[in-house]
């Protein structure tokens, strides 16, 4: 019997996993850039810090642990903005191996590049 569908898309729980604040850095940062046309380079970082530091605030963790949350804001920023960099463009792999983007620049696309 297959599972059934969620009915609910972000989660507490489901932002306490990688995939969760990856994807919460993701929709917030695309969201800032597009609804209000406002994409500074460091808002992704901001963002995955203060999600990852506040995981550790809730989880009531010690203060060791405050440092590996800002090691993986760092790693959720990263992994965020490759995100958004590999949907903002749809590519076509070329004989000699390299990538060519089948799509031509939108003026204000949703998912952009931040970095």
């Amino acid at each position: 019997m297959a599972d059934a569908l969620p009915t609910e898309l972000f989660t507490w729980a489901s932002l306490g996993t990688f995939t969760g604040l990856t994807g919460a850095t993701v929709v917030v940062t695309n969201t800032a850039a597009r609804a209000f046309d406002w994409s500074p380079r460091w808002l992704g970082l901001a963002i995955a810090l203060v999600l990852c530091i506040g995981l550790a605030v809730a989880n009531k963790s010690p203060l060791v642990d405050y440092l590996l949350a800002l090691l993986n804001g760092c790693l959720v920023y990263l992994t965020a903005g490759g995100a958004s960099a590999a949907g903002a463009v749809v590519v076509a792999p070329k004989p000699d191996g390299n990538l060519e983007s089948l799509q031509k620049p939108r003026p204000n696309p949703f998912l952009r590049k931040w970095f």
